[in-house]
Formats: C-alpha cells, sequence, structure tokens
C-alpha cells in the first residue's frame, strides 16, 4: 500500500525526529487517499509496517552484544581482505565518539537500531490514529488491532528508553531520577509535528510504556481465547504480560512485576523444556563426524520445537551479525571469529549445567588451547556450513524470542527483593530442576537476603544469555565495571575498562540524528578516547 511508503519516508524524516522539509510529502490530503478503511486491512498494514519479522533488515538491539560481559574478543586472527575490524573495536571498548568513528568505517548499524524502533512506532501510530475511521467491522477486530498497536509500541519504547535513556532504576546506584533524566522522544501520532520534538524524562517514557502495555492487557482480556494466543508472529496476551512483568522489573515496582510474571507461569499453553530430552552435543569433540551425522544445535526459537516460546520476532542477523563466526580470508579459509563467549559466563554454568553445551555454540574449527571455542551466540537455528556451526537466517527463522523462563526469573528477582525468600526459591528450583540430569539436581535452599539476590541475578545471566538482557540488566543492577581485552596484533593484548557506572552505560544519541534536530541533546560523554591499557607484548 502507499501508506507503507508514507511511513517509511515519515521515518526517514523522524530519525532526527524533525520535520523540515517533508511537509510535501506528508500533504495530509494525499496521505488521506491511502488510509485502509476496515480493520482486517489495518490487521495486514500492521504486520507489514510495525512488526519486527523474520525477513526485515532492521536492526533493535544487535549492537549491545559488544558491550556487556558475556562476551570477549577471541585471539587475534587475521582479517579477512577487505575486512575493517574497526566497527567492531569502536563499539567493543566502548567509545565516546561511536557514531563519529563507525561513519568513518562506513557503518550504520547504530543508527539503524534508533531509526528502527521509531519506524516501527510510526507504524503502530498509523494504526492508531485510523483504526476510528474503520467502518463495518465488529469490536473484536478492531479490539484485535489496537491491542498489537499497543503492546507493539509499548514493547520499542522499552527498547528505546534502555539504549539511549538513562536506567529507570539501578540498584545501588542513585545518579539518575527519572523524573529529570532524559529519556527518548515520545512520538505519539502518524501526523507532521509544528516543531521538532524534543526529549522526554525517563519517567514519561515509561508511564507511556506501561499505558499502552496495560491498554494491550485490557483488550487482550476481552477477546476470544483463540485471538488472546497462537503460536504465529504476532503479538498476544502473554506477550503483552510479560513485557509489562519486564518493564515493572526495570522500574523497581517488585509487586507489579512479580503478578504479571505469575499470570504467564500459570498460563497453560507454555511448559518449561526439559533439557533432558535435547541432545547433547560434546564440547570437547575436536573432529566432526561423517557429513550425514554432523550434530545440528536446537533451534529454541521455534514454536515447533520448544513448549517456552510465547512470541518470537527479529531476524537472525539482529543478533548475530556481530557475531557470526563465518569470516574468510581471501583463500576461502574460515577463520576464527573475532568474539566468543567469556570465560566468566562459561564459569557460571558449572560442569553439570546442561546449557552449558545446549545453548552455547562450539565448533571444532576454531580451537584455543585444544579445546572448541565457545561461540557468543546461541539458542538460534543453527546449521553447519564448510565445517563450521553458524547461525541460520533462512526465510523462516527468527532472531529472537520471549520465552517462558523470563517470566520465572522476573518472579524470582521481584519476590528476593520484596524479602519473599521462599516465593523466589520455589521459582528458581523449578527452573533448574529442567536444566539439569536428575541425578546431578540439587535445590537452591537457604538463601535469602543479598545471597539470593545473587543467585537469582546469576540464574538470569545463564538461562537468558545471548537474548539481549544482560546490557540491560546491567544498567539496572547497579552499572558495575566491565574488562574487555583486545588483540590489535598477533602479539599484544589490551585492557579497557568501563567503570562501574560509566557514562557509555548510556548509549549516546546517533550524530546523523543530532544534526538533524538540533532540538534533541546529547547523553554526556568523555571527551577523549578511551584507551586500552596494554597487559603484554
Amino acid at each position: 500500500m502507499k501508506i507503507q511508503s508514507y511511513i517509511t519516508t515519515l521515518a526517514a524524516c523522524l530519525t532526527g525526529l524533525v520535520m523540515s522539509g517533508c511537509g510535501d510529502f506528508l500533504d495530509p490530503k494525499a496521505k488521506s487517499e491511502f488510509v485502509p478503511k476496515d480493520a482486517t486491512s489495518l490487521n495486514e498494514l500492521l504486520l507489514g509496517e510495525a512488526y519486527p519479522l523474520r525477513s526485515s533488515n532492521n536492526q533493535l538491539t544487535s549492537f549491545i552484544y559488544l558491550f556487556d560481559d558475556d562476551l570477549t574478543a577471541a585471539p587475534y586472527q587475521t582479517p579477512p581482505e577487505g575486512f575493517d575490524p574497526e566497527a567492531y573495536y569502536i563499539a567493543y571498548t566502548w567509545q565516546p565518539d561511536l557514531w563519529t568513528r563507525l561513519d568513518m568505517a562506513s557503518t550504520k548499524y547504530g543508527e539503524n537500531q534508533y531509526f528502527s524502533n521509531y519506524k516501527y512506532i510510526l507504524g503502530c501510530n498509523a494504526i492508531l490514529d485510523y483504526i476510528g475511521q474503520a467502518e463495518g467491522d465488529t469490536k473484536e477486530n478492531i479490539d484485535n488491532v489496537l491491542a498489537q498497536a499497543h503492546a507493539l509500541r509499548g514493547f520499542y519504547y522499552l527498547q528505546l528508553v534502555n539504549l539511549f535513556g538513562a536506567p529507570y532504576y539501578s540498584d545501588g546506584n542513585d545518579t539518575y531520577n527519572p523524573a529529570v533524566s532524559l529519556g527518548v522522544p515520545l512520538k505519539l501520532a502518524s501526523n507532521i509535528e509544528d516543531k521538532p520534538l524534543t526529549r522526554n524524562t525517563v519517567k514519561e517514557v515509561y508511564d507511556l510504556i506501561v499505558s499502552d502495555l496495560t491498554t494491550a492487557v485490557e483488550l487482550y482480556e476481552g477477546l476470544s481465547a483463540q485471538r488472546q494466543w497462537k503460536a504465529d508472529y504476532r503479538t498476544s496476551l502473554p506477550m503483552a504480560q510479560l513485557i509489562l512483568s519486564r518493564t515493572y522489573l526495570y522500574m523497581g515496582e517488585w509487586d507489579k512485576a512479580a503478578e504479571y510474571a505469575e499470570k504467564v507461569m500459570n498460563n497453560p499453553a507454555f511448559t518449561l523444556l526439559d533439557l533432558n530430552t535435547i541432545p547433547e552435543i560434546d564440547p570437547a569433540t575436536s573432529s566432526w563426524p561423517v557429513a550425514n551425522q554432523r550434530p545440528n544445535y536446537v533451534d529454541y526459537l521455534s514454536y515447533a520445537i520448544s513448549p517456552e516460546v510465547i512470541w518470537v520476532y527479529s531476524s537472525v542477523g539482529d543478533a548475530a551479525m556481530w557475531l557470526s563466526d563465518a569470516k574468510t580470508s581471501s583463500d576461502g579459509r574460515i577463520i576464527h571469529p573475532y568474539f566468543m563467549a567469556s570465560p566468566e559466563l562459561m564459569t557460571t554454568f558449572g560442569e553439570k549445567d546442561l546449557r552449558k553445551s545446549r545453548y552455547v555454540v562450539t565448533t571444532p574449527r576454531c580451537m584455543i588451547d585444544g579445546k572448541r571455542m565457545p561461540q557468543a551466540f546461541g539458542k538460534m537455528n543453527i546449521n553447519v556450513n564448510n565445517n563450521m556451526y553458524i547461525p541460520n537466517g533462512g526465510i523462516n527463522d527468527f532472531g529472537r524470542a520471549l520465552r517462558l523462563p523470563e517470566a520465572y526469573l522476573n518472579y524470582a528477582e521481584a519476590k528476593a527483593m520484596t524479602g519473599d525468600s521462599g516465593s523466589a526459591l520455589d521459582a528458581l528450583n523449578t527452573l533448574r530442576k529442567c536444566r539439569f540430569k536428575a541425578e546431578d539436581y540439587e535445590p537452591l535452599q537457604s538463601l535469602a537476603g543479598e545471597e539470593l539476590k545473587q543467585a537469582v541475578r546469576d540464574e538470569r545471566r545463564r538461562e537468558l544469555c545471548f537474548e539481549g538482557h544482560r546490557w540491560f540488566d546491567l544498567r539496572r543492577w547497579g552499572m558495575k565495571e566491565i574488562k574487555h581485552v583486545w588483540y590489535p596484533d598477533a602479539n599484544t593484548t589490551e585492557e579497557y575498562t568501563l567503570k562501574a557506572g560509566d557514562l557509555q552505560y548510556i548509549m549516546p544519541i546517533p550524530t546523523t540524528s543530532l544534526e538533524l534536530n538540533p532540538e534533541l541533546s546529547q547523553n554526556p560523554t568523555e571527551s577523549a578516547p578511551r584507551n586500552g591499557e596494554t597487559v603484554y607484548n
């Protein structure tokens, strides 16, 4: 539909959230000709303009994998011909002039995260603006479209404010006040603004997120059961409930976080996946079996395989484009990836934890000290290609999902923070029982206070690794110090430090957006580049 072109062009104008230069295209008379007149058509438009589909090239949060402590640089490898590792280095070492240097490296992925989320928000806004004009439709059909638009808009703003805004709540860190700290601009309609938008406070953004998600929940609760959830890429009642639980968790609203998490936990449509039912791939194996017997990792983001999956979304590229192990040299040799799972993450699993071999991809062609290198991605559809495990970006494969374990972990954390140790331990142990062999499982007992809180955080790190949670969790858990090692050449190791509470825990607004809209204020950043310390030569 022509309205799709309208939304895309408006989104381009809104990269800086400024309207100058777009007025001719956005003539309301022309726009009105393209508006669908019934809920069914708007529902299809919503799918094309507001959903992060598997076929999309848009990036929602892919950059953040390079920031956290679940990933570390692999030992030096010679880059393939024509490949510049500068973009990886800039993000991985938290450089304050991130966007300027990425522009020089001809890399727009970070800006794409800012643009993509707003593009989808504009799709939601268009639906919400025009749904009132729907003719000849039932209330159920209209409410179904409204529920999706509100759920999606709340989801995208939660992503944006945690990428480019200050944290709402950060345990032990009182630097930020949500009523004062800057979040992101709120654009709530698809029409032209009279003046450039400025940044709203974090509280204002979260108020909108909560409003959107609670509205979605209420609308879904009024729909027929078959429209409240089914195994497809549409939003649903449990999706909205889980994102609302996550939102309240980020706000430190523990009772509400637990309330909505429990609703998802009690939904009979979902059950925890017993990892004992998933064949093990031996990480110690250094050679392949015959070709037709090569083991494939399980796609944990598939409705067909996992009873935990609540909602699938986004592309494989969004989750793995920075982490692929398929880089090749000029003569066609596959070389080591630039990043791997950090030793700190791998140590948290313990030897008997089934997630260590099920969730973490290892490849015999990538060896360190005689052991297969743990890759910094997993859970998605992983196939064998040229004796390497690589993410499969096929048309039937999604890169991300909401899963039932998050509800258990949200609930456990909320209960731990309110002193309800029994409920927190029950939730943790219910999950953990599905992650060990029966003879190896030991329930957590007699934990309380700080010890229980740390146990919950460790479990969340293990279970949700490589799913885009870790960076956001580190922000709300006090912004701890992180160290990253980098190998500029075969003989040098440099160590870079993100200090506790570092300014780079909040991503700077992309340079292009600031240039387009002078009313946008930049997040505070260091004036000088971040330098590494040479550890040894």
